[in-house]
């Protein structure tokens, strides 16, 4: 690996980071709008689920199954991530993009708005799906709840006993990206 293509790499990322963000996104600071940030956007998820629901039932005299499993899905996954928000802290998203436009417009406008969609659209359009169905959609979505949510515990556990964790009773395998930088080598990118 070319060490000085690294230092090249590593100094412009660092004049980018400088001239993009200001510095009070650039310190420690910006762990504290990313909490507030994402808190915000989950808390007001919550809120406009239920807001939906309310609706339905001023609306129409009940609330339709197809609204209920849609609000209670909601609020299974917003309690999940305030019940493990630290482990959602350490996801790669959320490490990554250090209170940039992606967290910051993703948290306060994308949840809010697109996330609740399908309640607001219940709201005027009620489904009755029936007893059946109804029970079958909530058990597969707080299913697929549960797997994101272990998806993400085996992966932090994986990097915090450095691969020495078992997963389902396994040792863990860990599947490598390809080296950057071995395929600028390798394919004679360098200028």
């Amino acid at each position: 690996m070319n060490e000085k293509l690294i230092q090249r790499l590593e100094s412009a990322v660092a004049r980018l980071e400088s001239l993009c963000l200001p510095s009070f996104f650039r310190s420690n600071n910006h762990q504290f709008i990313v909490n507030q940030v994402c808190r915000f956007g989950m808390m007001s998820w919550a809120v406009l689920a239920v807001t939906y629901c309310i609706k339905q039932y001023e609306t129409n005299g009940k609330v339709a199954d197809s609204m209920l499993v849609n609000t209670v899905l909601m609020l299974v996954y917003v309690t999940k991530f305030f019940w493990w928000e630290a482990g959602c802290w350490n996801t790669m998203d959320i490490a990554h993009d250090r209170a940039g436009f992606y967290i910051c417009w993703g948290c306060l406008v994308w949840v809010p708005s697109i996330y609740t969609s399908p309640g607001m659209y219940l709201v005027n359009h009620p489904v009755s799906l029936g007893p059946q169905l109804a029970i079958s959609i909530l058990i597969a979505g707080i299913l697929c709840i549960y797997i994101n949510y272990d998806c993400d515990r085996q992966r932090q556990e994986f990097r915090r006993t450095n691969g020495k964790s078992l997963v389902w009773g396994e040792a863990p395998r860990k599947l490598m990206k390809p080296d950057i930088f071995e395929f600028i080598e390798k394919n004679n990118l360098q200028k």
